[in-house]
């Protein structure tokens, strides 16, 4: 095989590894109110559903990277794309919820493996220039492409068939991407050195993420203020302080780097919030658009398209408008956008015309479009080329930890809100608020009803309520996590802001000024 027929099966390779890990999430965005109400799931249960793929992909994405490194680009991308398959594969199967959280778990390991390969592979197997450059651009419009139509065609697959015809769509795409590699990429270079794969760091970081999560998402069922909700959590965030401990101790006694980390923690920092205070909000946005406006999950894959089309449009343009608009310019515009738009979103009701929603969703993508080139442009300018890869791949943990984070706080805060006021909404209606537990626990899914035996009347005024409840609890939590980040944001500011240096002393021997 020609060195150039080579270059373009990694090129296809790399392209289709990246739409299909995208695609894969998108669909399962739109298909998460089907799934719940197929496998008679609560929120909780489906917010796992989500972390279950997202934790191992946050917590073992940098391993993923150092393995690639020690035993080759197409090697651990054929491994990564074959664990993603077996896990989607056996997600088509699960009968229950329980299991299907454990099979995407296994889908996110495999992913873990399949990113950082699929970028290293274009990196090792394709000459600088022109056919580099032209394939990173191809893996980037499969990542945003994948985001974009996700939606739409998991819409398409759910009015023909069964919830689980989305994660056949995944595999088919997964085989797509492993035949190049295994037809047309050439043997792997070998490594330049040994790699430090810092194996007990990121088990310890999966243990960590773990228990922060567990306490996150049962808060939304236990409060906030359970006993045992609050030592989750601890015990979560001491793991994941002893691990953050080790690693710098482990970093100092290593020659300097040339990182700045006050730069660094700055970019990964503004990429992190930026993702916690939307992820989560979209989730409901999906549930909203079907279980209230009642649209059918084609039409809502369609109605959710501003959101990744706004993103795929702006993405390609975002770091050529930082040149020449600036940071500073640059990151001003996408807060007011991302505010702009989850202002909107926490106005909705049961009765709001869709334009609206469309245009919370489309400046919403317009800032998730700018977000990743802004906080990337500040964090590689924290290191020498050399170390860019590092830098790249701290930035995709913030990436996917901060889905992860967004999916269980936005999650718990909705459910944790929604039985309140709707039997407060119930009480002002003149409607007995004594409902079954089991009607409140469907409320964080949109989903609303009567308890049996009311009178049809006041049936339609209880799933009135209900939906009310659901909007406005939404509302609430998008609320709530923006003026959350505004007072992390503040803090983080105040923290990673370069030290003036102290001004010069004045010598005894010159005389003062007057």
């Amino acid at each position: 095989m020609t060195a150039e027929r080579s270059h373009w099966w990694v090129t296809a390779s790399g392209a289709l590894t990246s739409l299909v890990l995208n695609l894969d999430q998108a669909t399962v965005l739109l298909a998460a109110p089907t799934i719940a109400e197929a496998l008679g799931a609560d929120l909780s249960a489906t917010q796992w559903m989500f972390s279950g793929f997202l934790l191992p992909l946050a917590a073992l994405v940098m391993l993923g990277g150092g393995l690639t490194d020690r035993f080759g680009a197409s090697f651990i991308l054929r491994c990564g794309l074959a664990l993603f398959i077996a896990g989607t594969v056996g997600s088509a199967f699960a009968g229950g919820m329980g299991v299907l959280v454990g099979l995407r778990a296994v889908s996110g390991m495999g992913a873990a493996l399949a990113f950082p390969a699929s970028v290293a592979l274009l990196r090792v197997h394709l000459p600088a220039g022109r056919p580099l450059n032209v394939a990173l651009g191809l893996w980037f419009t499969g990542a945003l492409g994948g985001s974009a139509i996700g939606p739409l065609i998991g819409g398409l697959l759910l009015r023909a068939w069964p919830w689980w015809s989305i994660f056949w769509l995944s595999c088919g795409f997964a085989l797509a991407a492993l035949a190049p590699v295994l037809i047309g990429a050439r043997e792997d270079p070998p490594p330049a050195a040994a790699t430090d794969l810092r194996v007990l760091p990121s088990l310890a970081g999966s243990v960590g993420l773990a228990l922060l999560i567990w306490g996150l998402i049962s808060a939304g069922g236990e409060g906030w203020g359970s006993g045992s909700v609050l030592w989750r959590m601890l015990g979560g965030l001491g793991v994941l302080a002893l691990m953050t401990a080790a690693l710098r101790r482990g970093a100092g006694a290593r020659p300097d780097s040339g990182i700045d980390r006050r730069r660094l923690a700055g970019g990964l920092v503004i990429m992190l919030l930026a993702i916690v205070s939307v992820v989560g909000t979209m989730f409901f946005v999906i549930t909203y658009l079907q279980a209230v406006l009642g649209f059918s999950p084609l039409v809502a894959g369609a109605a959710f398209m501003p959101f990744g089309v706004v993103a795929a449009l702006i993405s390609p343009f975002a770091m050529r408008l930082l040149e020449r608009f600036g940071f500073g310019r640059m990151l001003t515009s996408a807060v007011l956008a991302e505010v702009a738009g989850l202002v909107l979103i926490s106005r909705m009701t049961p009765t709001s015309p869709y334009p609206i929603v469309g245009i919370a969703l489309a400046l919403v993508g317009a800032a998730m479009s700018v977000f990743p080139a802004v906080s990337l442009h500040l964090a590689l300018s924290a290191a020498p080329s050399s170390r860019g890869g590092i830098v790249s791949g701290a930035h995709t943990v913030a990436i996917q930890l901060g889905q992860l984070l967004s999916i269980a706080i936005i999650g718990s805060l909705v459910a944790s809100r929604v039985g309140g006021i709707y039997r407060s909404l119930l009480g002002d209606a003149g409607l007995d608020p004594d409902v079954p537990a089991e009607i409140t626990t469907d409320l964080a899914l949109g989903r609303s009803a009567a308890p049996p035996g009311v009178p049809e009347a006041d049936g339609v005024l209880y799933e009135i309520a209900g939906e009310k409840a659901f909007t406005t609890a939404v509302g609430q939590a998008a609320l709530i996590v923006l003026a959350a980040i505004a007072v992390v944001a503040a803090a983080a500011l105040a923290v990673l802001r370069p030290k003036r240096a102290p001004p010069p002393a004045v010598s005894e021997t010159e005389p003062s000024t007057p």
